[in-house]
C-alpha cells in the first residue's frame, strides 16, 4: 500500500511539476487593439502570425506592391483604399508563454546553465526555475488617413473598408 501511495504522489508531482505563471495572449481571427510597441497612440488591426520572416516580407511587399527600398514599418500608399491617401505603420512583437518547473527540488537544475530559455529564482542546485514555452508571433498595423486621423478609430465606412483588405493581407501572411 505504501509503494502505491509513493508511486501516486512521485506520478502526481511529474504531471503537475510545471506550473503556467503566464500565458500568452492568442488571437484567433483578429481584433483592434491599443497598437504596438513602436508606434503612436492609434488602434490597431492586430492578428498572430506564424513568425516565418520571408513570408511575412514577402507578403506585405506583393500586398502593397513596394519596391525593396520602401521601409515597411512606415509608407504611405495610395492604393489600398483607392484615391485615399493612407500612412501605415506595421510592427511585430513575440509573446512567450513562461511555466514553473519544479522538478529541480527534487532532481536539481544541472542542465539549467546550457538552456537560455530558462532562468533560476535561487542560485544554488535545487532551484525552481522558470522556463519559456511556445512563441506567439504578432503583427500590429496602424492605419492614419489624409487628414492625420486614425482610420481604426470609429466606425465608418473607410474602416469597413480598411478591415476587409487587412483580412486578405492576414491571409497572405499566414498561407504562405
Amino acid at each position: 500500500m505504501l509503494k502505491k501511495v509513493a508511486f501516486l504522489f512521485v506520478l502526481f508531482f511529474f504531471m503537475y511539476s510545471c506550473i503556467p505563471v503566464y500565458t500568452a495572449k492568442r488571437i484567433s481571427t483578429h481584433e483592434i487593439s491599443d497598437g504596438g510597441q513602436e508606434f503612436l497612440e492609434l488602434k490597431a488591426y492586430t492578428f498572430q502570425y506564424k513568425g516565418n520572416n520571408f513570408n511575412y516580407f514577402k507578403a506585405i511587399r506583393d500586398f502593397f506592391e513596394l519596391s525593396n527600398d520602401v521601409n515597411l514599418n512606415e509608407f504611405i500608399t495610395n492604393d489600398f483604399i483607392e484615391n485615399k491617401e493612407l500612412k501605415f505603420f506595421i510592427s511585430r512583437d513575440i509573446d512567450r508563454d513562461s511555466y514553473l518547473d519544479l522538478t529541480g527540488l527534487v532532481f536539481g537544475n544541472k542542465d539549467n546553465d546550457n538552456q537560455n530559455n530558462s532562468h533560476n529564482i535561487n542560485d544554488k542546485e535545487g532551484d525552481i526555475t522558470i522556463k519559456n514555452g511556445g512563441e506567439v508571433h504578432y503583427v500590429y498595423i496602424q492605419i492614419l488617413d489624409e487628414n492625420g486621423n486614425d482610420l481604426l478609430a470609429t466606425d465608418n465606412f473607410w474602416k469597413s473598408i480598411a478591415i476587409q483588405k487587412l483580412k486578405k493581407l492576414q491571409e497572405k501572411i499566414n498561407n504562405r
